[in-house]
């Protein structure tokens, strides 16, 4: 089966099409464009047409062949939260869940989709008169919504869910050694944490700061217009022997903030829950290729960091040009981790 992973973000569109048969995934072609003017979020039903339009044009260009499309939601309108319940049976988590879930939403439990996910204990002897549950709800109004776009592009869609859980699907490994890793997914207008032990996500977070606000700050303290800060942040980041570090300069202030609030969320997160420390730090998302970035997190966190590979998950062929596969790998983390769902 030939399947298409497609991830909508606020700056970039991002597609992965994949073909999947005896237990493999085999990469077909993967691209990327410049996110479209209108936003998935807008109840406009001509925006929905624009976006069906602009949508089957993407896909024509990047000459992806396959009609079936797993694809992710945006993270700033989903609802994940990992909660702690009393120890019961499958059956008696389903309603105590949706009645826990009322306390935590900021909109009715009857506008959203809601799911649930039991997390197994984390700690060998950990108490277990208490069951923690991963809650993932979605508007159902986004969900209708997006559906018809797809649909209107010609598309099958036959999987959507958050990016979150793309991403951990397609950076984890089976291993026995598998460290604690904090996934850091530096978006254009936001950053998104996850804790994953093993394969369950165990902890999520927002911080409001993303690759906007330092190409931002890039323009203000240099004085240069928003398209060329954009290129001098992809260029040279952080990495101090670029431009007399000027540039690093510039943005260290910003991406400190990001730093310093991903610090906070491992302290408490280690408070919580000990025995098992972060030890490893993966980055992904577009602003996660800049320059100097794995070295300045390293420093500052005090902590193993790594970009994504999502690739190792795919069948690559050698017509691929592996040092640009390398570069983009981090961009494409949700995308490959879509077409690797279960559907």
């Amino acid at each position: 089966m030939d399947i298409i992973g497609l991830d909508i973000g606020t700056s970039l569109i991002k597609g992965v099409a994949v073909r999947k048969e005896k237990g493999t995934c085999e990469l077909l072609n993967y691209a990327f464009s410049p996110a479209f003017k209108e936003s998935l979020l807008s109840e406009s039903a001509t925006d929905a047409d624009k976006l069906s339009e602009s949508l089957r044009k993407f896909i024509s260009e990047s000459s992806f062949s396959s009609t079936n499309v797993v694809a992710s939601f945006p993270e700033t309108h989903v609802f994940t939260r990992v909660i702690e319940i009393p120890k019961m049976s499958r059956k008696e988590v389903e309603k105590a869940v949706f009645w826990e879930a009322e306390q935590y939403l900021p909109i009715s439990i009857e506008d959203v989709t809601l799911n649930f996910q039991i997390l197994p204990k984390d700690i060998e002897g950990e108490s277990s008169d208490k069951t923690e549950v991963l809650l993932v709800a979605v508007p159902k109004g986004l969900v209708q919504r997006f559906v018809k776009i797809l649909i209107k592009a010609g598309l099958t869609p036959v999987g959507l869910e958050p990016e979150s859980m793309s991403i951990a699907r397609s950076i984890y490994y089976n291993e026995s050694s598998y460290p604690v890793t904090l996934v850091v997914n530096i978006g254009s207008e936001v950053t998104n944490l996850s804790i994953l032990v093993d394969d369950y996500i165990r902890f999520t977070r927002s911080i409001s700061t993303g690759g906007s606000s330092i190409s931002r700050a890039i323009s203000q303290e240099l004085n240069l217009e928003a398209k060329q800060a954009q290129e001098y942040l992809k260029s040279y980041g952080l990495d101090e022997s670029k431009m007399d570090g000027k540039i690093k300069a510039s943005i260290e202030p910003v991406f400190n903030v990001i730093l310093n609030e991903i610090r906070k969320s491992v302290a408490f997160y280690e408070t919580r829950k000990n025995p098992r420390r972060v030890k490893r730090v993966v980055l992904c998302g577009g602003t996660s290729t800049v320059p100097g970035i794995l070295v300045h997190t390293a420093q500052y966190l005090n902590l193993e960091v790594q970009k994504a590979d999502p690739w190792k998950k795919l069948v690559v062929a050698s017509k691929f040009n592996e040092k640009e596969l390398d570069d983009l790998g981090p961009m494409f983390a949700t995308g490959v981790g879509l077409v690797l769902k279960d559907i």
